[in-house]
């Protein structure tokens, strides 16, 4: 009869044969003796996998506060296997934003209100607030345009610069992520003032100035600097007067205005 200590099991990853008293597989590292999955253990994974300490998407946030051009660089240069890829890290940063406002209850229109002292919008303003209400409801899916629209700049302003515009808008991608974060402190703080929401435009156009100063590495520093706020304020401008056109449309084609 065989013993307790010989008896096996089969790894249900990799079938192989595993010891009865090992809880890991010593050939692929699952575990072992599986339960059933439960809605608890797919939030657990997720969390563990994409915002511990250690994960690519913490490391790719942290990289990006703290030398935006010189970490993107180096995801261009070859060392992607530790940073999160471009287009993930940006869905997964406009799905917790999402996440962030719906725990607050922040509503963009109702702040809007509240900027407006709650004046009556007069009939020649009406068509520019419905839009203005319907791109501030739908911003998190605008904010796809906005590393198009910042590639296209540093194309025209960097042109001499050896990135491809593939690889300024992977750039883009990225500071489009940093831009959602970014939100979060203006938007925690419109609680005490709906004025705080101003505050999201004047850190977004620092940060971008600071990363597009960055990546573009030049010996002309004044005249880099200068240009790299240039790129910013056109690119944030472009990219809201986009998204109204666009919303404007849509209201239109669905026949969306009161």
């Amino acid at each position: 009869m065989e013993s307790v200590e010989n008896s096996k099991t089969t790894c249900l990853n990799c079938n192989y044969e595993v010891a009865d008293n090992l809880n890991f597989c010593p050939n692929c590292g699952q575990r072992i003796h599986l339960p059933r999955i439960t809605f608890k253990d797919i939030l657990l994974d997720f969390l563990s996998s994409a915002i511990n300490w250690d994960s690519p998407f913490v490391k790719t946030i942290v990289g990006l506060y703290k030398a935006p051009g010189e970490t993107v660089r180096a995801i261009l240069q070859g060392k992607r296997k530790q940073f999160y890829a471009p287009i993930r890290f940006l869905l997964l940063c406009m799905v917790l934003h999402l996440a962030f406002t719906s725990l607050l209850g922040f509503d963009p229109i109702e702040n809007q209100k509240a900027l407006n002292g709650g004046r009556a919008v007069t009939a020649s303003e009406n068509y520019g607030y419905q839009v203005g209400q319907f791109l501030s409801k739908h911003l998190n899916y605008f904010v796809l345009i906005f590393p198009f629209v910042i590639a296209l700049f540093s194309k025209l302003f960097y042109w001499k610069s050896p990135f491809n515009l593939a690889e300024r808008t992977v750039f883009g991608f990225y500071l489009a992520g940093q831009y959602v974060l970014i939100s979060f402190l203006p938007i925690a703080l419109t609680f005490i003032s709906p004025k705080f929401i101003y505050l999201l435009y004047l850190l977004n156009l620092i940060y971008l100035s600071y990363s597009v100063y960055q990546f573009h590495i030049s010996k002309t520093k004044i005249l880099s600097l200068f240009k790299s706020i240039l790129v910013s304020v056109l690119s944030l401008f472009t990219y809201f007067a986009l998204a109204a056109m666009i919303s404007w449309f849509i209201m239109l084609q669905f026949n969306l205005f009161k």
